[in-house]
């Protein structure tokens, strides 16, 4: 049987945990790169072309995926990282999205609303490992046809490689009506992989790859810390991580009462990971079957002055020590750094409440993957800059190590 593992990383997993939303608003400059209109040719001089539905099981799915509409088998996905992976063997591939597909929120920093990734099988490999060699982003608007893979791309090839399809960017909805290609037989199946294991990550903005807008996070979440420690500890290992987010800029761990909500305090996680989306209160399919759940959250409770008392498990909360704030400790107009302010505080009771309502076989750690992490690491004092990201999902991947080795062999 194959045990849960809850890695507990609630005080200093990262010691500059995202900042209140409203305390800090996000307001910078919409940047968006919008797909050009091809011209479609002639269609007397084109073949007939083959629309696949998201929804066959010659597709991948991770993350919160949801049914767009009873009546289509088109798919939505609102929280980032949701992805769709497949096996590609052909000369054209596109993507139609769905009306639903818009832009939430302005103020995401410039992150491109999807990426399209390309990775070719390793060379007289038998399982399914990748070489990732080709990632592109695209900003998508409704109903609109996305080609992703014509003659003139370098990845169209007989030889099948793996097409990665993700929501990077944490303030958008993306609805995938079908993915189009020359005939069904181009896309099949991408293998199992006995030896992966499956992690939910769940967090904030650091989790989600925010950004102010004054430096870009060019892929979005595909650059935050959790899959900068996927791809490290495949290169370490050769394990392959099947990697979940759910994770929202602001949102607390609990939730705000009436009057804290009045007051502009964000969303409690404790209620919106039971929801389909951060846009909506429509409830979750929750089949996620992680080996192992990260957990980075209750810095926002902090900074927003979020009371404890709705939380099942006030003693956790009491024990959660915000991450330092470097916005107080240095000038942001000089290259010095603060020094790291000590936030180590006993988790001993959290860890404890925790395991006593938790099942059997549940193990519980706490890491500190921060503590190198200073202020000319980040591009505002709290949220991390690439280097920072590479930092923290540096260290997060040493620390999953041995973990996931013992799960991909047991």
């Amino acid at each position: 049987m194959q045990f849960i593992r809850l890695v507990a990383v609630l005080a200093a997993l990262i010691p500059l945990m995202a900042t209140a939303a409203s305390a800090r608003p996000y307001g910078m400059a919409e940047v968006l790169r919008r797909v050009p209109k091809r011209a479609m040719p002639d269609s007397s001089s084109t073949r007939p072309r083959v629309a696949l539905k998201p929804t066959s099981n010659k597709f991948r799915r991770l993350g919160r995926w949801t049914m767009a509409s009873p009546y289509a088998d088109s798919l939505a996905a609102s929280w980032c990282g949701a992805s769709i992976s497949f096996c590609f063997s052909g000369s054209y591939l596109s993507i139609r999205t769905g009306s639903r597909t818009e832009r939430k929120d302005s103020f995401n920093g410039g992150t491109p609303m999807i990426a399209c990734s390309v990775s070719a099988r390793s060379e007289g490999g038998g399982d399914s490992s990748t070489n990732e060699n080709q990632v592109k982003t695209y900003d998508c608007g409704p109903s609109q046809e996305v080609v992703l893979v014509d003659e003139d791309t370098p990845t169209a090839r007989p030889v099948p490689v793996k097409i990665t399809l993700t929501l990077v960017d944490w303030a958008s909805v993306f609805e995938l009506e079908s993915v189009v290609v020359d005939n069904e037989d181009s896309v099949q199946a991408f293998p199992d992989d006995p030896r992966s294991v499956r992690v939910l990550a769940i967090g904030d903005s650091i989790t989600a790859g925010y950004s102010d807008g004054s430096q870009p996070i060019p892929l979005g979440c595909l650059s935050a810390y959790p899959h900068i420690a996927k791809a490290q500890l495949h290169a370490r290992t050769g394990i392959e991580l099947e990697l979940e987010l759910v994770a929202f800029p602001g949102v607390t761990l609990v939730a705000p009462t009436p009057e804290e909500a009045d007051e502009g305090a964000g969303q409690g996680m404790i209620d919106r990971f039971f929801h389909a989306s951060q846009w909506s209160d429509g409830p979750a399919a929750l089949d996620e079957q992680p080996s192992i759940i990260v957990i980075a959250l209750g810095t926002n409770d902090d900074a927003q002055d979020v009371s404890p008392i709705n939380s099942p498990q006030p003693c956790m909360l009491s024990s959660a020590h915000p991450f330092p704030d470097f916005t107080a400790d240095s000038d942001p107009e000089t290259t010095e750094s603060a020094e790291q302010v000590s936030v180590t505080r006993d988790l001993s009771s959290a860890l404890a409440s925790l395991r006593s309502n938790a099942g059997q076989g549940v193990e519980f750690h706490e890491w500190d993957i921060g503590g190198d992490l200073r202020r000319e690491h980040t591009m505002d004092g709290l949220h991390p800059t690439i280097y920072g990201h590479h930092m923290l999902g540096d260290t997060l991947a040493k620390q999953l190590t041995t973990l996931v080795s013992s799960i991909a062999v047991s």
